[in-house]
């Protein structure tokens, strides 16, 4: 079975860690909910479990990170 991955904007607060909830596609999609602070970031929801983003989909987001600063 193919696990179910979606991904989340989350940024840090005086009093914790919160998201966006939304349930985006993909990473870009969930960059799109990231405050321009340099707070945010985004994390994988796998199976309804919050994890960090593995290898591959940090290189994802470092490249799309290039991009949405240019705009």
């Amino acid at each position: 079975m193919v696990p179910e991955i979606r991904y989340e904007a989350c940024w840090t607060e005086s009093d914790g860690l919160y998201s966006c909830g939304c349930q985006h596609v993909t990473i870009a999609d969930a960059m799109r909910c990231m405050v321009p602070d340099g707070r945010s970031f985004v994390r994988a929801v796998e199976d309804g479990l919050t994890r960090s983003l593995d290898d591959h989909e940090m290189k994802e987001f470092i490249a799309e990170l290039g991009r949405f600063s240019r705009r």
